[in-house]
């Protein structure tokens, strides 16, 4: 899993090295490294963790990541937009990062842990690919509010768009996008 400790660092430093590949584009040899970087990519799964899915315990997720055999980052997102959305809290946040601290507790006899970063969701997935070819996204769908919906629908976008499959799964019975709510 030390090859994700790359990630990390790359985080803080992307914007400034697209402003500057930009600046550089003409450079043959940028062309060359990117391009060499970009072909020997390795196929991972991503287990995208958000606020329904903090446990390890009953989390299908790490099952079905097992069952591909693809080597796994799990990762969960502070996304500002849902931060500093009006129904959010500090006790959420709170929450969520006891509930991280628990599952790397638990991921540690298998020398892993959750990544957490802070930006919204569709950019860190851009930043994973520049490291990563992601063959699968594991996630379960939310239920939360309008943005995180919104958010979820710019995910499968820019997911069709890469060719990566978002496997969903429902959480706790209910469906979301359900139109008939009587049943």
């Amino acid at each position: 899993m030390d090859d994700f400790l790359i990630l990390n660092l790359f985080v803080k430093s992307y914007k400034n090295y697209r402003l500057e590949y930009r600046n550089h584009l003409h450079c043959q040899i940028c062309k060359i490294l990117t391009l060499n970087l970009m072909k020997n990519k390795e196929l991972i799964t991503v287990i995208y963790l958000k606020r329904n899915s903090l446990r390890v315990s009953d989390n299908v997720l790490f099952k079905k990541a097992e069952d591909l055999g693809l080597r796994t980052l799990v990762i969960f997102c502070f996304e500002p937009s849902i931060i500093y959305y009006h129904d959010s809290d500090i006790r959420h946040l709170r929450f969520i990062n006891q509930s991280i601290k628990s599952i790397n507790d638990k991921l540690k006899i298998y020398n892993s842990q959750v990544y957490v970063f802070l930006d919204e969701a569709v950019n860190i997935f851009e930043r994973i690919q520049f490291f990563y070819h992601t063959k699968f996204v594991l996630s379960y769908e939310e239920t939360s509010n309008n943005l995180t919906f919104k958010r979820d629908m710019q995910l499968k976008k820019y997911f069709k768009n890469k060719g990566i499959s978002w496997l969903e799964f429902e959480n706790n019975g209910v469906i979301r996008g359900k139109k008939d709510k009587k049943n």
